[in-house]
């Protein structure tokens, strides 16, 4: 569980650091921001003993977590808002985020961030 929480604390450090360049690669922030936040909801997982899913799908992954902890119900806006950003950025296709989605990405980001913190108690 400590190494998803670590691999996630990194993904929001490099987030944050790539939002200072000008241009920013808002395509690769909003990677990392739902990089951080899929890394934290497997160490949810984990931390119940429960294998994680590997879709890159954090909507998959708040389903399996809501059964062991209804409470994070409240965060499917979140996960949805960053799901577009687990894959495509991988690919040859543009997604073109804009600096509002960038805004909402870090916010969604943060929130899952929260959420996790109080959930496992650290």
């Amino acid at each position: 569980m400590q190494e998803w929480l670590e691999l996630a604390e990194d993904g929001s450090r490099a987030a944050e650091h790539l939002r200072k360049l000008r241009p920013q690669p808002r395509e690769i922030i909003c990677f990392h921001y739902q990089q951080s936040a899929e890394e934290r909801l497997e160490a949810v997982l984990q931390s119940y003993q429960v294998d994680t899913p590997k879709p890159h799908d954090l909507l998959v992954l708040l389903k399996h977590i809501t059964t062991l902890v209804p409470a994070f119900e409240d965060l499917e806006r979140e996960c949805n808002e960053l799901n577009d950003y687990a894959v495509a950025v991988r690919y040859p296709v543009r997604i073109d985020p804009t600096e509002e989605n960038v805004e909402g990405a870090g916010r969604s980001a943060a929130r899952i961030r929260d959420a996790v913190k109080v959930g496992l108690g650290y």
